[in-house]
């Protein structure tokens, strides 16, 4: 692992060493820090195979912290890329209540696009769905979307309310 590890500092072969680590999975942990530096760092378009890595590398109560502590650091649409932010969206609404303290990065990303494209929109508001009761303190904001003008978005705020009311 080691050689593995040297070659993504070196940006060479990373696409395949990337896929390498995600397919050793857990035995890979190890790999986990230098993966978040090289998905801070590395090259851009090998963020969202990373990111796969990461996913089949570390448990997700604790992956989702270290996630967040990049986004925070780097800022929430910093320069990851529209696919990689999804991905990770995506990652940490399919976590349930280990996403707890990921809920005011979604709703901060949530915001910060209003008035974008839907499909730049949607993804927040389904991963705030998908985490469920403990996504409480985005209610507020998905009430706003849930009184605005786009169906698609009214309907996707309203699952997302249902969602999180559903097992209070």
């Amino acid at each position: 692992m080691p050689v593995m590890l040297k070659l993504l500092e070196t940006d060479s072969g990373t696409d395949e060493v990337l896929k390498c680590l995600g397919q050793i999975g857990p035995k890979a942990k190890a790999a986990v820090p230098a993966l978040i530096k090289y998905m801070n760092g590395g090259k851009h378009e090998n963020r969202i195979t990373t990111l796969d890595a990461l996913k089949a590398i570390e448990e997700p109560q604790r992956l989702v912290p270290q996630l967040v502590a990049e986004f925070e650091k780097n800022g929430i649409a910093g320069d990851w890329g529209l696919g990689f932010e999804r991905d990770c969206v995506d990652y940490f609404g399919k976590q349930g209540a280990h996403a707890k303290e990921v809920v005011p990065f979604l709703v901060k990303g949530m915001e910060s696009h209003f008035g974008h494209a839907i499909f730049i929109q949607m993804p927040y508001i389904e991963a705030l769905g998908g985490i469920g009761p403990a996504a409480q303190e985005a209610l507020p904001a998905l009430e706003k979307i849930a009184r605005g003008s786009d169906e698609q978005l009214r309907t996707a705020a309203n699952k997302a309310i249902m969602q999180i009311k559903s097992a209070k």
